[in-house]
């Protein structure tokens, strides 16, 4: 067995492209699930506990973490004006209504909560984010002058629910594509992969993959997006669940799923299954083979 570890410099918004060659549209009345018990929502929640680094850089670093029983997400904003400045940091905590499950971030201007319901109810909400702004023009007129982090206000937070319900079952994972075009959706009782227009407003989830056509999701924990130098965006299903290292861990035993988009235009290539073999042989443990910001990333 072996592990890849990879440390985590600067992430942002791993999300992807879609749209597989064949996409299985999603009818609540096929196989219809029924909400998963309180004891189900209440264990996984317990696990839901995650840091992730939306980016890092020379004058600006975002980290977020967030734990699914107590319904929170924190933010940690680092910023300074000029590279020989210090650093002002601002915190926000944010709480859900229900029992979050996972979290991502398109650069700190959207979030995308997975989650459920006491009674096991499914449900995924849009945070969106409006922040002050960096520079600020004195009441009086004049030139506009820097505002440190640390002395702003706080974003405001625009709440939006995308899907409520039980069809899905219990959501382990999900990844927003770069673009801000589709969600892709990892159940935890199904093992099925499921992609959410976010262009057409009401959208329902579309089932991609399930373990009838794609048998090594039964072994997939998370979603996550990068974009390797030379073989372009992909989607990463890995067996590994997010925690809260700032590395992280890739395991290439006994394998894992790369859904490429080369174009990054949301198609999606055939699933391509990658055992520890293959992984060494094309170098995926290096860091510098890796492009870790989503491509339409610019921090606030």
């Amino acid at each position: 067995m072996r592990s890849v570890t990879l440390k985590v410099l600067s992430v942002a918004v791993l999300g992807i492209g879609v749209g597989a060659a064949a996409l299985i549209a999603f009818r609540s009345t096929a196989a219809s699930a029924t909400a998963a018990p309180q004891s189900s929502v209440l264990e996984l929640a317990k696990g839901a506990n995650a840091k992730w680094q939306v980016y890092s850089g020379a004058l600006k670093a975002n980290t977020l973490r967030w734990n699914g029983k107590k319904k929170e997400v924190v933010i940690t904003r680092s910023e300074k004006e000029t590279a020989a400045s210090d650093w002002s940091v601002q915190t926000q905590q944010l709480s859900a209504s229900f029992f979050i499950l996972d979290v991502r971030s398109r650069c700190d201007q959207e979030l995308f909560v997975a989650g459920a319901w006491p009674t096991g109810t499914t449900v995924i909400e849009k945070w969106r984010l409006a922040h002050p702004p960096a520079y600020v023009t004195p009441p009086g007129g004049g030139s506009a002058t820097y505002m440190p982090i640390a002395h702003r206000g706080l974003p405001s937070v625009r709440r939006d629910v995308l899907f409520e319900g039980s069809q899905l079952g219990l959501i382990r994972s999900i990844e927003v594509d770069p673009q801000g075009r589709f969600l892709l959706l990892l159940s935890n009782d199904s093992h099925s992969l499921y992609r959410l227009d976010l262009v057409v407003p009401g959208s329902t989830p579309q089932a991609m993959f399930t373990t009838q056509t794609l048998p090594q999701l039964a072994g997939i924990k998370s979603v996550l997006y990068a974009k390797h130098v030379t073989e372009g965006s992909r989607f990463l299903l890995l067996q590994q669940p997010r925690g809260e290292s700032d590395v992280l861990h890739l395991d290439a035993n006994p394998y894992s799923i790369f859904l490429d988009d080369p174009d990054d235009d949301g198609v999606l290539a055939t699933p391509n299954v990658i055992d520890e073999g293959t992984w060494d042989a094309a170098g995926y443990g290096v860091l510098s083979h890796w492009a870790l910001y989503g491509p339409s990333c610019t921090p606030p």
